[in-house]
């Protein structure tokens, strides 16, 4: 089973964005988070070289910059014949470790920013019967990103996640 940043619906730039001031990264780390996000979502092949010219820095800080995203746990470097290949899924996993609701129902008061009724309680319980937590919540975020205060938009996001899982 695919894990919650893996899903298609899940935008990987929205999440860095929205998380940036809870990740502990300097405005240069933010920067190579996000480019190699794109690079990996582009299927563009990382070079030192291509970091550095699109960064504009120097060799010697992209391989800081990468040790020090590695040492925080952020990064997976790879190495093989045809060169290497870098991962921010770590990155997402660390989410858990920075601020994550453990009420359901909080969260969606907190980012609605009322109280929620009793048939929109029925409707997240529904949910909790169908999907995981984690899917959840990303879907509520995702609506948030997306300034959508819908729970029909929500629950499109949720069957549309389904949908897609059950043609891969």
């Amino acid at each position: 089973m695919k894990e919650w940043y893996e899903k298609k619906y899940f935008n990987r730039m929205y999440w860095i964005f929205e998380e940036l001031e809870n990740l502990n990264l300097d405005h240069s780390e933010a920067c190579l988070i996000l480019l190699i996000q794109y690079l990996n979502e582009t299927q563009t092949p990382i070079s030192i070289s291509l970091l550095k010219d699109k960064m504009k820095v120097e060799e010697e800080k992209i391989d800081s910059l990468l040790d020090v995203l590695h040492k925080k746990g952020y990064l997976d470097i790879e190495v093989d014949v045809k060169g290497f290949h870098i991962s921010i899924d770590h990155l997402f996993q660390k989410e858990n470790e920075l601020h994550f609701e453990s009420n359901i129902f909080d969260l969606f008061e907190h980012e609605f920013k009322r109280p929620l009724s009793s048939s929109e309680m029925r409707r997240i319980s529904d949910w909790l019967g169908k999907y995981e937590q984690d899917t959840i919540v990303y879907a509520l975020r995702d609506a948030i990103l997306r300034n959508i205060h819908s729970f029909d938009y929500i629950n499109r996001i949720l069957e549309n996640g389904v949908q897609d899982e059950e043609k891969q």
